[in-house]
């Protein structure tokens, strides 16, 4: 059950990132990151909703890390 609902919170994560939403994207997929630190699509969705460079590229070497 557990599962499902982090599943939910993700897939509304990127639809919020979708709709342009971007704080409540954020918000979103870091409860996400919170349950799952090694969830990659949550890493690369919130590489789409961070403000800066130096966040991104945080975001984007931990999807690396997670997925060589």
């Amino acid at each position: 059950m557990a599962q499902s609902n982090l599943e939910r919170q993700l897939r509304a994560g990127i639809r919020a990132a979708q709709q342009n939403n971007l704080e409540q994207a954020r918000t979103l997929l870091e409860g996400v990151l919170r349950q799952d630190r090694n969830n990659e699509l949550a890493w690369i969705w919130m590489a789409s909703v961070v403000k800066s460079t130096r966040e991104k590229r945080v975001c984007l070497e931990r999807v690396l890390q997670i997925n060589p």
